[in-house]
């Protein structure tokens, strides 16, 4: 974890980090190993029982920031789906950019033939739940 130089700094509080670290370790040289009955979980907690708040905009933004870093000529599916990123300030990029730069990582077209194939499916079929059909509903 050292070596890919931990998370962005420019990430506000919580909310993708997950995504960070998974594009990091699948694109810039680590390795997730499986190991026979382990359990790997994530819990989410009811509002209520939070030990801070949650600000729903920090967290897109927090997305938009990956976005920007990561997903190259896809980042046109990301703000399909949240059309509210698309003028909110996230601050400079340029050290996380130039971390991946460092690190030599695989682009995300490389991801998506070689990691997450359904994705790349997936990005074709974009269906927003309960929105219009113009507005990618499904």
């Amino acid at each position: 974890w050292d070596h890919l130089e931990f998370f962005d700094p420019e990430l506000i509080r919580w909310g993708g980090d997950h995504v960070e670290a998974s594009h990091k370790v699948w694109r810039c040289g680590g390795r997730i190993e499986i190991h026979p009955c382990s359990r790997v979980g994530h819990w989410f907690r009811e509002e209520k029982d939070r030990p801070y708040t949650v600000q729903v905009p920090d967290v897109v933004r927090n997305y938009k920031r990956l976005a920007e870093v990561w997903l190259d000529g896809h980042r046109k599916s990301f703000y399909k789906v949240k059309p509210e990123a698309q003028s909110m300030h996230i601050g400079t990029l340029k050290e996380m950019k130039a971390a991946r730069e460092r690190l030599k990582c695989h682009d995300m077209d490389w991801y998506l033939k070689n990691v997450d194939v359904e994705l790349a499916w997936e990005e074709n079929h974009i269906c927003i739940p309960g929105a219009s059909k113009a507005q990618l509903g499904c």
